[in-house]
């Protein structure tokens, strides 16, 4: 049962396949006419779901179950707990596919997230990373259940702000592991603290991204325009202050430049769209977030994690340098093509979800065959 000796080996395998397999499906049903047998969710809306909640609940069960270990210094989940959260994730997936009812729906879709919030409860208790991690699962929880009753009554408006509030609880959880993360293994990488950042500078670049981000929910464009100009400088700043002309000799390092430089632009392509918003085609400033910042720090974080937590050397390999260049020609593709092409829904969307999908099917080929096999002694 090598596959279920640490939380990685499942979760970042169901995050690699998720990512694969829904837009694959998405694209297909959009584009060649395949049968889709929701009754309850539209495409759209099962789609948005699995590609932001699906995901991220893989992806952080995965990432935080195997970092709370090292917080904590002791093993936080035995191996049949972590079948049964497997099991519990992929009833999920099954759940949200064939959506039997709207209670189902309701009850069995959010616990996946919904456990994880109680496991790092009581594991984070007195640990200095419980109050951010806790609340960040719980904004997540509240923003996945906001977007299955929106969907399920068919309220728009519920399905927007979900997605909005979503991306809120992600930026939040990608900023402060970016301030610790990048800096951590670039230093580590080189050798010499040569990145460090300002406590009292990310305080205020923090606040203002939180500013644009409810000026946002609350529909109010004239204050989201100042508070995402705002941010946009401040995060340019920030990008700046985490970048080493070295890192990009290192291409386990360059990846994460590139993350956050996604994360920045997301408050570019905001301002953007707030001022053309005829521009904003295929809901681009989500896809920025979400399909790059998100992406781009996941198959980041689960390259290193999986190579370091399985006693193998971090370093890109060819399989490693294919994943990360086809995924940033994925996101590339997704979110400016787009703009000036106009309609996203042709033939073309089957190019930029190929290059997107590409990136994970590489990790799944390298990866796969370490996750089922023990630990090197």
């Amino acid at each position: 049962m090598a596959l279920f000796s640490a939380a990685f080996r499942p979760f970042f395998l169901f995050t690699a396949l998720i990512a694969i397999i829904v837009p694959m499906y998405f694209v297909c049903v959009l584009i060649n006419d395949y049968s889709y047998a929701g009754e309850l969710l539209d495409i759209f809306s099962w789609h948005g779901h699995e590609m932001i909640f699906g995901f991220s609940s893989a992806l952080l069960t995965g990432f935080l179950l195997t970092a709370s270990a090292n917080w904590t210094g002791k093993k936080v989940i035995s191996q049949y707990e972590l079948i049964i959260l497997s099991l519990l994730w992929l009833i999920a997936r099954g759940v949200l596919f064939y959506q039997p009812n709207t209670l189902s729906l309701l009850i069995l879709a959010p616990l996946p997230f919904v456990v994880l919030l109680f496991k790092m409860l009581i594991t984070l208790r007195g640990n200095r990373n419980c109050l951010p991690i806790v609340s960040i699962l719980a904004l997540l929880s509240f923003s996945q259940i906001s977007h299955l009753y929106g969907a399920l009554m068919q309220e728009s408006a519920w399905v927007s702000f979900s997605y909005k509030f979503a991306g809120l609880s992600l930026f939040t959880l990608l900023f402060i592991f970016s301030g610790r993360l990048i800096p951590f293994f670039t230093n580590n990488k080189l050798g010499a603290p040569v990145l460090s950042l300002n406590n009292r500078v990310e305080i205020i670049t923090y606040l203002c991204c939180l500013f644009s981000f409810i000026f946002y929910l609350s529909d109010f464009s004239m204050g989201e325009k100042i508070f995402s100009f705002l941010s946009f400088l401040l995060m340019i700043h920030r990008s700046l202050k985490l970048v080493n002309i070295k890192m990009f000799k290192e291409i386990m390092l360059s990846i994460l430049v590139m993350a956050h430089s996604l994360l920045t632009l997301f408050f570019g392509m905001r301002l953007f769209n707030l001022f053309f918003e005829s521009l904003e085609v295929g809901k681009s400033s989500y896809h920025i977030l979400f399909a790059g910042a998100l992406a781009c720090f996941a198959l980041a974080i689960m390259t290193r994690a999986s190579l370091g937590h399985s006693g193998r050397k971090i370093e890109g390999s060819l399989l490693i340098r294919l994943s990360f260049y086809s995924l940033i020609l994925g996101i590339v593709l997704r979110v400016f093509v787009p703009l000036f092409w106009g309609d996203v829904f042709t033939r073309f969307l089957h190019v930029s979800m190929g290059f997107w999908t590409l990136s994970f099917i590489f990790f799944m080929i390298k990866f796969l065959p370490i996750f089922i096999k023990k630990r090197p002694a």
